[in-house]
């Protein structure tokens, strides 16, 4: 095959993924990312022959790395915008722990910046 052809072949393939995704995001609209994700694991796990132990991959089989990352793509490609963190970010704290690693130089120049 000629460089061009797998060029073509690769587009082709991302278009025919963004077209599924697309219509996956309508399939599952208005639904939770953790029931999106136990919706796609067991079609995932029967394309790549992984088994599901417990409502997981099974780490054993040779194409869980293949499948849990296929599992975690179409998931985020799918759920896009939603947030997957069980708890809130503290802002505050998180800026205030990164003031205190600055040097008393670097401090001083962001006091006179704000």
């Amino acid at each position: 095959m000629t460089i061009q052809s797998n060029v073509t072949k690769a587009l082709n393939a991302a278009s025919t993924y963004g077209d599924a995704i697309a219509a996956l995001r309508v399939d599952l609209a208005g639904v939770e990312r953790a029931e999106v994700r136990t919706t796609l694991l067991p079609l995932i796990a029967k394309h790549y022959k992984v088994e599901v132990v417990e409502g997981k991959l099974s780490v054993e089989s040779e194409k869980y790395e293949a499948a849990k990352k296929a599992l975690q793509r179409m998931v985020a490609a799918i759920c896009e915008g939603q947030s997957s963190a069980k708890k809130e970010i503290d802002l505050v704290a998180v800026a205030v722990r990164a003031f205190e690693k600055l040097t008393a130089a670097q401090r001083r120049k962001f006091m006179a910046a704000i």
